[in-house]
Parts: structure tokens; C-alpha cells; sequence
């Protein structure tokens, strides 16, 4: 372990330290919490080991990047009014995005899928068969931790003149602590409906209707 009896060379001994895994943000907060135990440092004459700058760093890191309730409707609550940039640019590219089952099926549109999959097997066939995705009315919404937990309400207009009203979204959107990005989603809604969309609404564009 590496010593270190002056604070300004925290951030250095954090990256020369390769079986501390930061992220350059985290590196960037040790400077701040070793103005203070350099303070502590020099009143005492107390050498601080390396675990005590990532021990306080990581409770920094957690105070700044905690999950809000606010945070997480400013995401959502556009999507009420059929706005879903604000969600889409929140979503991580690289997201584990699992609708219903892991087990992909094209007519109930449930499966694992990353963003651009989502993007294409997913929101564009549905709504090729709506006037638009879905406008999401959040009904309810909890923290925990990392993890919201949002139940939604989804509607819109079917090509064929029907309504679609999707009473059962649940959302579980997992939110990455360092880059504040949404790496995963499980979402559960009322397969056999959108299977109902699919089937009962015929594209005038066959290559929309795949996925």
C-alpha cells in the first residue's frame, strides 16, 4: 500500500495504484477531500494510508452522484408529452435493455436488446403501427439506491383507428454511479396488446414491420 504524508500527492498515488479502479472523475474529487486531510495532516502530524482517500472519496462520489426523484422525472416526464429525446439521451449506448423475457419475439416485441437495437426492432415498428411512440404518463416512482422504479401509463392511437392504452408499464431503469447513464432497464408491459398492434395494423412499408 502505497503511503503518502502529504495530500497533494493523493491523486497521484490513486493512479499509480493499478488495484484501485477510479474513474477520472473520482481521481478529480480526491483533490478536494485532500485539501482537507492535509489540513488534518499538518495539525496532527498523522500520515493517512491510501484507503483513506478512496474511503472518503467514494463518499464523495456517492453524495454528489446519489439518485433523485427530480433527476429521474426530468428524464421521464417529457416523454408525457410524447417528447422521449431527454429518456433516449439518458439511455447508455451500451445498455442490457430487457423487455418481458430475455427471449426475443418479434410479434410481442420481447427480448434483450442494447439502444440502437431497441431503437430499430423495437420504438420504430411500434410506432410505424401508432401516430408516434407512446406519450408515458408516470403513475407512480421510487428510489432505491441506483434503481428507479417506475410504473407508467402508456397511450396513443393505433393506425387503424383503435386506441392504445397500455395500462402495465414497470420500469426498473438502473443508473451507472459514474457516469450517471442508464445501463440497464428491465420493462414488463402487456405483451399480448402490443401483440394486438402488431397483427391488426398492416404498414404500407413491409420493411418497417421488421424486428
Amino acid at each position: 500500500m502505497v503511503r503518502r504524508d502529504r495530500a497533494g500527492g493523493a491523486k497521484d498515488a490513486v493512479r499509480q495504484d493499478t488495484a484501485v479502479q477510479v474513474t477520472p472523475q473520482q481521481a478529480d474529487l480526491v483533490d478536494s477531500s485532500a485539501i482537507i486531510l492535509h489540513s488534518v495532516d499538518c495539525a496532527q502530524n498523522t500520515r493517512f494510508l491510501l484507503q483513506d482517500y478512496i474511503q472518503i472519496l467514494l463518499t464523495i462520489t456517492a453524495m454528489t452522484l446519489a439518485l433523485t426523484v427530480d433527476e429521474v422525472r426530468s428524464i421521464l416526464e417529457p416523454a408525457a408529452r410524447g417528447e422521449w429525446a431527454p429518456f433516449m439521451e439518458a439511455v447508455d449506448a451500451e445498455v442490457r435493455w430487457v423487455i418481458g423475457s430475455e427471449e426475443k419475439s418479434a410479434a410481442n416485441m420481447t427480448g434483450t436488446y442494447n439502444l440502437a437495437s431497441w431503437q430499430s426492432e423495437v420504438a420504430i415498428p411500434l410506432a410505424a403501427r401508432l401516430d408516434g411512440l407512446p406519450k408515458m404518463k408516470i403513475e407512480s416512482l421510487t428510489i432505491a439506491g441506483q434503481t428507479a422504479i417506475a410504473e407508467c401509463f402508456g397511450s396513443a392511437t393505433q393506425k387503424n383507428g383503435r386506441p392504445y392504452h397500455n395500462r402495465s408499464y414497470v420500469w426498473f431503469l438502473k443508473f451507472s454511479p459514474e457516469s450517471g447513464k442508464i445501463i440497464e432497464i428491465r420493462e414488463y408491459l402487456d405483451t399480448a396488446l402490443v401483440r394486438e398492434v402488431n397483427l391488426n395494423n398492416e404498414l404500407a412499408n413491409k420493411e418497417d414491420g421488421k424486428g
